[in-house]
């Protein structure tokens, strides 16, 4: 191979690195089981670290008066439930703590 055809081939690898990092969002979902309200949060792998997910999960039931659990799905990713229909307020904590910005949040 070439050096120009390794570059070539670099610069893709980057481009798909980059798009991966780009596709990394927090989500909230609101949804209802039975007559309960529930919140769940997924993505939070790529903006915090392990040891720092039960803390902000703690501080989100402190401030919204909610229960809370951390689990995890098929895929080892962490999950957060929390009782009640708290999207905009986590969000807002989210943004406020700054944990991350706007745009890698997707409601």
């Amino acid at each position: 191979m070439t050096d120009i055809n390794k570059i070539i081939k670099n610069q893709r690898n980057d481009t798909n690195s980059l798009m991966i990092e780009i596709d990394k969002k927090i989500v909230l979902k609101p949804y209802k089981e039975g007559n309960k309200h529930k919140t769940i949060m997924t993505g939070v792998d790529d903006f915090l670290k392990p040891e720092e997910v039960k803390g902000f999960t703690k501080m989100c039931k402190t401030k919204l008066g909610c229960t809370g659990t951390i689990s995890q799905d098929d895929k080892q990713k962490t999950v957060i439930i929390f009782s009640g229909n708290h999207v905009d307020t986590i969000k807002q904590l989210m943004i406020s703590e700054k944990i991350t910005t706007e745009e890698f949040i997707k409601c």
